[in-house]
Formats: C-alpha cells, structure tokens, sequence
C-alpha cells in the first residue's frame, strides 16, 4: 500500500490499494488558535509540569506540552491533574478527600481513592483519536 495523496492538513494520509482506499485521519482534540506551531518556548517540554499548565500564562506560552498534559475525559477544574505536589498518594491520605479544598486541589488523587459506585479511575493521559475509513471500491 502506498501513500496516494497526504494532505495538507497536520494527520491526514489517503492510502491506495488495489481494493480499497484508506483514510487515516489523526485528530488533535486540543489544537487552538495560536498553537499551530506548538510551544513558543524552546524549555516547556523539560522546564513545565503538568499542574503548571492550570496557569493561564504557562498554557497559552506552553500550549503544545500542555495539551498532552491534559487528561482525557478529566472532569472541568481537573483537566491536568491535581494541582500542587502534596497531592501525591505517598502523601495524601484518604480521609483528606473529603475536605473539600484538598478534593479540589488534588482531584486526581482522590478520584483514584473514591470507592463508591460512581468513583472512577483518572489515570490517563490524553491522546489524539485515530479514525479510519475503509472505502471499498
């Protein structure tokens, strides 16, 4: 199979065969006005982390790094993780989850704590969705 046609557009290959076309079309869910050359700093891969992304500044500045910080299907406000370094399971005990600023600020953590039927594990970074169409011809 060879590449037929690629377009323009960032992700997208029109594959030939003798039987079919396939498209494979990679999409960034998080690509925004202003990030179309990725991070306008050269440091923000080794210089950020993630809970600095929740920082209008560093996310305009480091929009690239910080949208593969972002976590998929994260619920608003935990979009890249908990937000200081005490949040970590080695230093937050579960108890503290149910006061409600250390819920919010460590809103991964305590996800992966919640054992109640609705509870649901936040691990996962995010990723680009991959479509493919397979046109029979």
């Amino acid at each position: 199979m060879s590449a037929l046609e690629v377009s323009p557009f960032h992700g997208i290959a029109l594959y030939k065969s003798t039987f079919a076309y396939l498209l494979i079309c990679v999409v960034n869910l998080f690509v925004v006005a202003g990030c179309e050359y990725g991070d306008m700093d050269s440091n923000c891969a080794s210089a950020i982390e993630r809970r600095e992304c929740y920082d209008m500044e560093n996310r305009r500045r480091c929009c690239s790094t910080c949208a593969t910080f972002r976590i998929r299907d994260a619920p608003a406000g935990c979009e890249f993780g908990d937000k200081a370094a005490w949040c970590a399971p080695n230093r937050l005990a579960r108890y503290q989850c149910y006061q409600p600023s250390a819920s919010d600020t460590c809103c991964r953590t305590c996800a992966t704590y919640h054992t109640g039927p609705s509870g649901r594990n936040a691990s996962g970074d995010w990723e680009s969705i991959v479509m493919v169409v397979i046109i029979i011809v």
